[in-house]
Order: structure tokens, then C-alpha cells, then sequence
């Protein structure tokens, strides 16, 4: 993840009721394993392993990138060993704040940079980046956006290894922005029917 600074629990509770955060809130219990060279501080190692390797990366077992975690329980005072596996496996369970982008979702970004080649990015929730290139942006909106603009995009794919999403802004999202008052966008002007009003005022006042 590109990361700008960490969000903390406050922060992270407040976006959890932002429909368009696409973050939340997890309750799971996992198995975690460990050389076995890490027994004698099991504690200390399975919190820094969350802390400093599984946060703010994509996991397979959460199915969403973990930004933070809380309340962390030892399920058994003691570990498993599977087969002929050569680690030990300790059962946790935690609260963990997911980001789970999916293909067609919408979510709240900021601007942040247009590049040489017009590819515009966004930064969602402050680390994480969109990028669009000119035709993803919707042609009623495209000479509007500007630096530090919030807009709605809908997610059209994502990219776990290196935590890119590739954005879209469409009609229904640009027909949201208005709605929400997230940014101060011109109103889409039907000029066929622009044309026919005033055309028929003239007549009207002739």
C-alpha cells in the first residue's frame, strides 16, 4: 500500500458509517503460524507480525487490505502442531478494519496529481491510489476536476499486489456527486431542449 499515514481507530469509525468508505469491520478468529525458533515470545511475535506484515497489505483470509485490528484474544494457551508442518499454529481472534474494494463498487477519493500523459490520480482514504486515464472520465465532468477535488468513482479493477485501483467516473456516479453535494459540479445541460425553450420563448414573445 502507498501509504500516507496510518488511520487511527477514531478515523477508521467514522468511515466504517461511509457508505462509500467500502470499509469494515471484521470479528474473526485465525491461525497463525510460527517457527518454531518464536515460541519463547508468542505474544510480542504474532502482534508484530499483524502489526508490521499483515497491516496495510491485502489478506487472503480477510479478503480485503487490513488497515488496523484490535482486541486480540489467544483462543488456546497453547499451539498446534498440523501434520508435517515444520510451524506451530496459535489460534487468535481479533476485531479487524478491512478496506474491501470489489469490481463495480463506487468509492470516495480525492485528486491528487494529473500526470504528463493526463492520466488523473486519487487518493482513497489517504494511501491508497486511483489512477484514470482520460476516457474513464465522464465528458460532463472532465473540465472540472481539479487538485484536492473530492469525486465518486466506481472501481472498474484493482490491483492486490501493489494496492492500485483503476477507476471510472460514469453518469451515475457524476448524477451522485450532485446529489451529495460532494462537489460543486455544473449541472448536465441538454442542448437539443436548451434550444427548443428558448426557441419557444421567441416565438411566445413575438
Amino acid at each position: 500500500m502507498h501509504s500516507v499515514f496510518e488511520l487511527n481507530v477514531d478515523q477508521l469509525d467514522e468511515l466504517v458509517k461511509d457508505e462509500y468508505s467500502l470499509i469494515k469491520i471484521v470479528e474473526r478468529e485465525l491461525s497463525v503460524p510460527l517457527p518454531p525458533y518464536k515460541l519463547d515470545k508468542v505474544a510480542n511475535t504474532i502482534y508484530d507480525l499483524i502489526k508490521y506484515e499483515w497491516t496495510n497489505r491485502y489478506s487472503i483470509d480477510l479478503q480485503g487490505i487490513l488497515l488496523y485490528h484490535d482486541q486480540l484474544e489467544f483462543k488456546s494457551d497453547y499451539g498446534r502442531i498440523k501434520d508435517d508442518c515444520p510451524f506451530v499454529f496459535w489460534d487468535i481472534s481479533a476485531r479487524f478494519y478491512i478496506f474491501c474494494p470489489s469490481v463495480g463498487s463506487i468509492i470516495r477519493g480525492k485528486i491528487n496529481k494529473f500526470t504528463k500523459t493526463q492520466v488523473m490520480n486519487a487518493l482513497v482514504l489517504n494511501c491508497i491510489i486511483a489512477a484514470f486515464s482520460p476516457e474513464k472520465v465522464h465528458d460532463s465532468v472532465s473540465n472540472q476536476m481539479e487538485l484536492g477535488k473530492e469525486i465518486l468513482f466506481r472501481v472498474e479493477s484493482f490491483d492486490v499486489d501493489h494496492s492500485l485501483i483503476y477507476g471510472i467516473i460514469d453518469e451515475e456516479c457524476v448524477e451522485l456527486m450532485r446529489e451529495k453535494g460532494i462537489v460543486g459540479l455544473q449541472p448536465i445541460i441538454n442542448v437539443t431542449k436548451a434550444i427548443e425553450f428558448e426557441t419557444t420563448n421567441q416565438q411566445d414573445q413575438q
